[in-house]
């Protein structure tokens, strides 16, 4: 009996996670052939769990904690890509480097090489900021699919983290579609007052599976430096 229940969970699960958007009870009930209750059970035991949540409509999608359960691996491999990236551009600024990933509504930092200046920002491994405030996030946020992104916009919840943190979402939307079409995003006291960051998607077959970005102090944030900055992070995606 177990067993049954395990097929079907894993039923839902792959059918969720083969569908490029969100799935209504209905539409996952048709594709998995089983019953209403049995899929509506399913997908609540899932909810509670963290590994599925529902959009405005009630449309279901997998959660960056069922894709974490797999990527132990995959963290070590973007690492291994990504450090090299991150050398270079330390070596060539001497600024604190970062790389993040999207989880949620936040991003995650993986890694961290900190500039050895006396004025720098204190950022640690596993510290998460909100995506819409931050450089990463726009980077990677601006090149997601767009029915991920619009998914994503609906489950952002803007709040004010500093005097000029972004304030609405179409405002936001602008943003994420310069970033898009530049290759490359920016933030301004939008985290943190008196910080400026820069960074770019890691694109893996034209998805972002991660973002570097480079974080300096307003003081040393020349017009010339910071086109000089975004123009070695282009290079990351060759």
């Amino acid at each position: 009996m177990s067993i049954a229940v395990l097929e079907k969970t894993f039923l839902v699960i792959e059918h969720l996670a083969e569908s490029v958007e969100p799935l209504s009870l209905a539409v996952l009930t048709r594709q998995t052939a089983l019953p209403k209750p049995t899929v509506h059970r399913i997908v609540q035991t899932l909810a509670k769990l963290g590994y599925v949540a529902q959009d405005e409509s009630g449309r279901y999608f997998l959660t960056p904690h069922l894709v974490g359960l797999t990527q132990g691996s995959r963290f070590r491999d973007l690492k291994a890509l990504a450090i090299p990236h991150m050398t270079r551009l330390h070596q060539q600024f001497n600024e604190t480097v970062n790389l993040g990933i999207l989880d949620g509504t936040q991003i995650r930092y993986l890694h961290v090489l900190e500039t050895t200046q006396t004025l720098r920002i204190m950022l640690l491994p596993n510290a998460a900021d909100e995506y819409f405030s931050t450089a990463v996030g726009r980077a990677i946020a601006a090149f997601l699919p767009e029915s991920q992104l619009q998914t994503l916009l609906k489950s952002t919840a803007l709040r004010p983290i500093t005097p000029k943190t972004v304030k609405t979402k179409p405002l936001l939307q602008r943003i994420l579609q310069d970033t898009r079409a530049r290759g490359w995003a920016v933030e301004n006291e939008e985290t943190v007052l008196e910080v400026i960051c820069h960074a770019v998607p890691i694109l893996q077959d034209g998805y972002p599976v991660a973002a570097i970005s480079i974080t300096m102090p307003k003081v040393r944030a020349t017009n010339t430096r910071c086109r000089q900055i975004a123009d070695a992070l282009m290079k990351v995606n060759g």
